[in-house]
């Protein structure tokens, strides 16, 4: 099953659903007598809504407000479990964020809607309107979990009306708001005032008090066979109370794989509404403990270890620590152990609008708190995914720098994105992350995930034609990093080869004669007439797009946010657009629509 469920209520509106459903990789629901291609009939939206309420994360309604709030009210229970709720109009000019708007992301998925239909997202939460930062919102990205939710509304109201809100977070992992008023210790916050404390110990609450627990802690269980399912609940519960770690921060129990199969431990995990991760014995000897013991070591044939301190660490991940070392309890031990970094994430935004960001990307873009790039790059993301976040913008050749920014800010615990022009792998940043990564030694530390983008390649591509359907070349004519004569030796190698020539940094003002030494060498390979597409700001405000012959081009319109398509010897102009044939046979006839697939 999917996360979003879009519901057509109309013939009209059934085409804006699948529009939708197939955008935000849905699944579409539609009435019966409407017979939707792709859809899932149903008789009765009630009926419907009551089966499918708590099964999606996100709720997509086109058509009227009325139906839809009579058919969810029934179903309706606490903001902090709801899911996202949304209202648009047949024809997509009002989208209206009904339910969930920031626990639930209804307020940000709305605008995605808006802008996919081309109308306008209708927010009515009071920080949205007033431009405060949403403080449930914030926890969510931060990964910080409420221990009290209930006070989030009177703090946020304390907000709204101007009133003094201080925060105590000493490791900095909230992204704090300029409404709030920062101390370096809670015994600093004034007695009787609205305040946030952000902490993986445990604090008692208060009227005024919004406690978060952070990091997300992990323990590690190791028991003896056949303990009871009440033995390892106890040990916790001590091991928390001695520790005096926070409850809600417990994200996940882990132990060996020996203990998969373990009932007690399986049915604690239960109790607790918590995952539970087994790791294997080569893992977990792997893993540096304070406490190693020999008859685990035995238990487990490996060398002296020890299973809850390893298990804790391994299930926190990258960059974990122990918060608090092996303590044993008859049956059973317990470790507890956190990820003192947040993750890297090197993200491709394509052209740079919402329209064109994959849900990876802008899911990402969400759970970031600080988003690191060249200035041009961040200044094309919309406002609204910019919105309450950290944002570093470095200038041109800056490269290293920024990359070690990004690095910096995940090592101190902050979600990070780092984002990149088309995708982050083709002459992004991906590479030289990893590179400063193993340079630093911190490959084992942080966890980097590469989110693609639609390439410029790609973009420009799909405004020329189809100019790379056969095989084709990639080359960068910007000799910053490296050397043009082995720039341009590939060029002409590619030329020579027959293949389709794609050119990324086609001309600056510190090279303007790179791009024309190219076209000199195409036209001693190629054909005066072939087709040569230029794309200058593809899928961005000042697009133009030209094709013209080769012979005719002129290397001076391009510059560095162009791009440049030269054809091969089977390239052609089709109409106005510019296409290299695969080579499939089309025979004498045009074949008829309603021939059948074989």
């Amino acid at each position: 099953m999917k996360k979003t469920a879009c519901y057509a209520l109309t013939a009209q509106g059934a085409r804006l659903a699948q529009r939708l459903a197939e955008a935000l990789d849905g699944d579409l629901f539609a009435p019966e007598r409407r017979n939707i291609a792709g859809a899932r009939g149903f008789r009765s939206l009630p009926a419907l809504t009551a089966e499918t309420f708590r099964a999606y994360r996100a709720h997509i309604f086109v058509g009227a407000a009325g139906i839809v709030l009579r058919c969810i009210a029934p179903h309706l229970g606490h903001k902090s479990r709801d899911p996202a709720v949304l209202v648009c109009d047949q024809r997509g000019k009002n989208v209206i964020s009904l339910l969930s708007g920031h626990p639930g992301g209804a307020n940000a998925l709305a605008e995605r809607v808006a802008a996919l239909s081309g109308g306008r997202a209708v927010i009515t939460t009071a920080t949205d309107t007033e431009g405060l930062p949403a403080l449930d919102l914030l926890a969510k990205e931060a990964g910080c979990t409420p221990v009290d939710p209930a006070e989030f509304t009177a703090l946020q109201s304390a907000l709204l009306d101007g009133e003094p809100v201080f925060l105590a977070d000493p490791r900095r992992l909230f992204p704090a708001p300029e409404e709030c008023l920062r101390v370096e210790r809670i015994e600093d916050i004034p007695a009787g005032s609205f305040h946030i404390i952000v902490d993986h110990l445990r604090h008692p609450p208060c009227s005024g008090r919004l406690r978060l627990a952070a990091p997300p802690v992990y323990a590690g269980v190791g028991c003896r066979k056949g303990v009871p399912a009440e033995d390892i609940l106890a040990a916790l519960d001590a091991a928390l109370d001695e520790t005096g770690l926070e409850r809600a921060a417990l994200a996940g129990l882990a132990s060996a794989t020996l203990k998969e199969h373990e009932a007690g431990l399986l049915e604690a995990a239960r109790r607790l509404g918590l995952p539970v991760r087994f790791f294997d014995a080569g893992q977990i000897t792997e893993t540096p403990v304070p406490h190693p013991c020999s008859k685990a070591g035995k238990i487990l044939g490996t060398p002296p270890t020890s299973v809850c301190e390893a298990s804790a660490l391994l299930a926190a991940g990258p960059g974990a620590a122990l918060l608090s070392g092996k303590r044993i309890y008859r049956s059973v031990t317990a470790a507890f152990a956190a990820s003192i970094s947040a993750p890297l994430r090197i993200i491709g935004i394509g052209p740079g609008d919402m329209r064109h960001m994959s849900a990876d990307a802008l899911a990402g873009l969400a759970a970031s708190r600080v988003i690191i790039g060249y200035s041009l790059y961040l200044n094309l993301i919309p406002q609204e995914l910019r919105r309450g976040k950290e944002c570093l913008a470095g200038n041109m050749r800056r490269e290293k720098d920024r990359c070690n920014a990004a690095v910096d800010a995940a090592r101190a615990g902050k979600p990070t994105a780092l984002v990149c022009s088309g995708d982050a792998g083709i002459y992004g940043m991906a590479g030289l992350v990893f590179e400063l990564l193993e340079q630093r030694g911190l490959m084992e530390s942080i966890a980097v995930e590469v989110i693609p983008g639609i390439p410029a390649l790609c973009a420009a591509a799909a405004l020329l034609g189809a100019p790379l359907m056969h095989d084709f070349a990639c080359v960068s004519l910007s000799d910053l990093l490296t050397p043009w004569e082995l720039i341009i030796r590939r060029v002409e190698a590619a030329l020579r080869a027959d293949f389709v020539l794609a050119l990324y940094n086609p001309r600056s003002k510190g090279r303007p004669a790179h791009l024309e030494t190219v076209i000199d060498s195409a036209r001693r390979e190629r054909d005066p007439r072939t087709p040569v597409g230029l794309a200058r700001q593809a899928y961005r405000e000042g697009q133009t797009v030209d094709i013209c012959d080769l012979s005719a081009f002129d290397a001076s319109r391009a510059d560095m946010l162009s791009l440049v398509i030269i054809g091969n010897t089977s390239t052609r102009r089709i109409g106005n657009k510019m296409v290299t044939p695969r080579g499939y046979c089309l025979g004498q006839d045009p074949v008829s629509s309603q021939a059948p697939f074989s």
